[in-house]
């Protein structure tokens, strides 16, 4: 038994940088791959990640799926409402990292078994009485899996909004909480982070722009994302990051451009939503999306 757990443990830990709460980094949403991992004040289809944002969003019901390369996917669900001056958010989200083939010391086959990330999310905001400042929760419940091992936190994210003249300064805590129960012995912290998020429309145009500044423990990260309505009925976004510049290998100049970028396409009709997007990690391969919005 402790000879398969090394084995799961050793192939998490090389596959992704934190081995029980990945899935807390991992995007489940369309406009999260447009955007390469922006688009936290930018308000279509936003995923409420900084939960100030639910007071500028509508009233809808969001379905999305994400392939991955390696056959990893993921999925989303979301829907909020509003109560009075209230603002409310519920959102599920999962990973599944696949099927892996389970062996014994003599490399024989024993068995199958997945591996899996799911979290529940509670997201609350509500406005000040000049509706120039927002602030917001988003709490939830975090569970990863591997065969019959797991790994437990609850997770809080705050975040506010000002809403200044011609643009928006965002600030969050991403991902801070408290882990119960991990896949190994030694303490494990969550991947948390500290965001700064500017937002507003370039003038005389309709193109909205965003500028993301992420402090991390292992990295700092610039992020830039952008969407624009080229009429009613068509939006485009697009997004990268400074982690550009992390992937740059000897390589056409087509791979080294487009490494680390996020484009998206989506088409409204009246009430419903039709959002695709893709990502490309350069020669790493590619994200494709897919989501669904019905307004309420």
């Amino acid at each position: 038994m402790k000879y398969k757990i090394n084995i799961i443990f050793i192939f998490f830990s090389i596959g992704f940088s934190q081995t029980s709460f990945y899935g807390l980094e991992s995007w489940t949403q369309v406009s999260s791959v447009s955007f390469a991992g922006g688009g936290y004040l930018l308000s279509f289809r936003n995923d409420f990640r900084n939960p100030a944002m639910l007071v500028d969003s509508n009233r809808v019901f969001n379905i999305d799926h994400i392939q991955y390369p390696a056959g990893i996917t993921g999925q989303s669900l979301i829907t909020n409402s509003q109560i009075n001056e209230k603002y409310f958010g519920l959102k599920i989200s999962r990973t599944n990292y696949g099927i892996f083939t389970e062996r014994n010391l003599d490399n024989q086959k024993t068995g199958d078994y997945t591996a899996s990330d799911i979290h529940f999310q509670m997201v609350y905001a509500q406005t000040s009485k000049n509706n120039k400042i927002l602030f917001g929760l988003n709490t939830g419940l975090f569970f990863s899996q591997i065969q019959s091992f797991n790994a437990k936190a609850i997770i809080f994210s705050p975040g506010i909004i000002f809403k200044l003249k011609d643009f928006k300064l965002g600030l969050l805590l991403q991902n801070y909480g408290k882990v119960y129960n991990s896949y190994i012995t030694t303490k494990e912290s969550l991947p948390n982070s500290r965001v700064i998020s500017v937002a507003g429309f370039i003038p005389s145009t309709p193109l909205e722009i965003e500028l993301d500044y992420l402090s991390t423990s292992r990295k700092n990260i610039f992020q830039i994302s952008g969407i624009i309505n080229i009429n009613k009925n068509i939006i485009i976004k697009a997004g990268s990051t400074s982690n550009k510049f992390d992937q740059k290998i000897d390589s056409s100049i087509f791979n080294s451009v487009f490494s680390d970028f996020g484009i998206g396409l989506a088409y409204s009709l009246d009430d419903l939503i039709i959002d695709f997007g893709s990502y490309s990690y350069g020669p790493g391969g590619y994200i494709f999306a897919i989501g669904f919005s019905s307004k309420f």
